[in-house]
């Protein structure tokens, strides 16, 4: 099930990466360079994913990558969309719509 959610963020991530908003921010916050570079490297993940995720069932060493790769895919989503916002946001203010001050408290993990 966990492979199945991997086969999922994958493309959803590399549909962000390639959305022309996304290109439109790289390019004037000058990181399109690497988002040229997270987008070739999701379409060549995708291509190895299923052989790899089969693999996975049997194999310690790849479904130890498969982990990392779930994680890292996960954070390039959440930074995906801390672009968009961002830039949604900024476009706000540009527009002249007033923008609430939301103060994000990150969680440490204690409890």
């Amino acid at each position: 099930m966990a492979d199945l959610l991997l086969s999922a963020l994958i493309p959803a991530v590399l549909r962000k990466a390639a959305d022309s908003l996304f290109q439109r921010i790289g390019e004037m916050w000058g990181i399109n360079d690497q988002r040229e570079k997270l987008h070739n490297m999701l379409l060549e993940i995708q291509a190895v994913l299923p052989d790899a995720e089969e693999q996975g069932n049997s194999n310690v060493a790849v479904k130890s990558w498969l982990e990392k790769l779930k994680s890292a895919a996960y954070d390039a989503d959440d930074l995906l969309d801390e672009f968009f916002y961002e830039e949604l946001h900024q476009d706000a203010v540009r527009r002249g719509h007033k923008v609430g001050n939301w103060e994000v408290k990150e969680s440490c993990g204690e409890g």
